[in-house]
């Protein structure tokens, strides 16, 4: 009876410890987690706004002088490296300039959302898996108008996410 005992008192101990080892692993994998998305997170935001400026900078020549054909050749060019879903110039009367596209589908279309004012820093709105980016063309302080680009999630990211999944 006392090995018995002894045995029920050791299995006992041992899955207790168990049960508190994993808790405790779940807890710091929690914090990984939370501490990788975060310096994700600000990694991204940083690539976004410095992607918004250089599209400001890059669309204002060809907006300003209302060249729609230029525009739509530089956002086929933006295409090439940004997984982009849709993207629009509007210009100061907050009307679709172009969407991009030869069929050009959205032209005149007035855009309701926030865009952000001469000085602001860009827009960025998170919907789901894509994002957002609403920044001003402009150079040298005069605005011509603005971008709006929504991103889908990056192959890499989705791969990523699907990796924490599993994880």
């Amino acid at each position: 009876w006392i090995a018995a005992l002894a045995l029920a008192l050791v299995a006992t101990a041992l899955a207790a410890a168990g049960v508190i080892a994993f808790r405790e692993s779940r807890l710091v994998q929690d914090e990984i987690h939370h501490a990788v998305g975060t310096a994700r997170a600000a990694d991204e935001e940083a690539a976004l706004r410095g992607t918004a400026r250089y599209l400001g900078a890059h669309l204002f020549n060809a907006l300003y002088q209302l060249d729609v054909e230029r525009l739509n050749e530089n956002i086929e060019q933006v295409r090439a490296w940004l997984p982009i879903e849709s993207f629009l110039v509007v210009d100061e009367e907050r009307l679709v300039l172009t969407d991009g596209t030869p069929a050009n589908a959205r032209y005149g279309d007035t855009f309701d959302g926030d865009l952000p004012r001469e000085t602001a820093a860009p827009h960025i709105v998170r919907r789901g898996a894509g994002t957002e980016i609403r920044f001003v063309i402009s150079s040298g302080g005069v605005p011509a108008g603005w971008g709006v680009v929504a991103l889908a999630e990056a192959p890499w990211q989705a791969s990523l996410r699907r990796l924490e999944a599993r994880t």
